[in-house]
């Protein structure tokens, strides 16, 4: 799968309503600073987003604090740069080497100080039986903030990814969030591309049927159930456990009668 990814790393960019939807989640994520309960801080050696309305955290009274960010399925570095302005460390983790190189030739185009040290993808599978040695290094553990976004319905085993997850966080303060989709009623579908190593791409499907015909063969779970969610999490050892439902349906498609997706924000702190 990560394959196909590969080969559309280098355009990624999609039609106009996958933009859409990419800035609705962004704009999802950012308006929750409070709710995620990191200890923020205002970046200001990295480039503001474009958007002159994106809420910003307390300024870190100390200067030198550490903030780090794990993005897991990374992509092309949606989420990295949904909170690049509220972290020092970003780090990436994705299948497809395609998206990794995408991701850093994103990260250097933003003209950060360090690039590498700011912010930085490699490729890897945090889920495999035998992890890679390279993934095990000190700077790939203690994150205060670890986010996999839309990403879950892909992963085979979400209960082990969530504790492979948590794993990685700071012992008593670091959250883990995820976003994904819960389930979908009868006649409903979706079709997306996110680019992170497990990539479907469509233009906006019919209906369920056609969903299920293109693009079942990428896909594990057909959404989550907001109590799965929390035992995945609790399981895991976080507390502090919350999920919220988007507060507009995800769009797959252009016009009126393109198939929309209820979508959720999960998080947890581990204990």
């Amino acid at each position: 799968m990560s394959s196909d990814s590969d080969s559309k790393a280098a355009t990624y960019a999609g039609p106009e309503w996958q933009q859409a939807m990419v800035e609705q989640i962004t704009a999802e994520m950012r308006s929750r600073l409070d709710w995620y309960g990191v200890p923020w801080v205002t970046n200001t050696t990295v480039p503001n987003p474009k958007s002159s309305t994106v809420p910003t955290a307390d300024a870190d009274s100390e200067g030198a604090r550490e903030v780090k960010m794990l993005d897991y399925a990374c992509g092309p570095g949606m989420a990295s740069h949904a909170f690049l302005t509220h972290v020092t460390k970003i780090r990436g983790i994705d299948l497809s080497s395609g998206m990794v190189t995408e991701y850093n030739r994103r990260a250097k185009a933003l003209a950060l100080p360090v690039p590498e040290e700011t912010m930085h993808a490699v490729r890897g599978n945090l889920f495999a039986d035998v992890v890679e040695p390279d993934l095990d290094r000190p700077e790939l553990y203690g994150f205060d903030f670890a986010i996999a976004n839309a990403a879950f319905h892909h992963f085979e085993d979400p209960e082990l990814a969530t504790k492979r997850l948590v794993e990685r966080l700071k012992s008593w303060n670091g959250v883990l969030m995820i976003v994904d989709f819960l389930p979908q009623e009868a006649g409903g579908g979706h079709g997306h591309g996110h680019g992170h190593g497990h990539r479907h791409g469509h233009g906006g499907v019919k209906d369920a049927e056609d969903f299920y015909s293109t693009s079942a063969h990428t896909i594990a779970h057909f959404g989550f159930e907001k109590g799965r969610v929390v035992k995945m999490f609790e399981d895991a050892g976080c507390v502090d456990v919350d999920v919220i439902v988007l507060k507009k349906p995800l769009k797959f498609g252009e016009g009126a009668d393109a198939p929309e997706i209820k979508a959720f924000m999960g998080k947890g702190r581990r204990a």
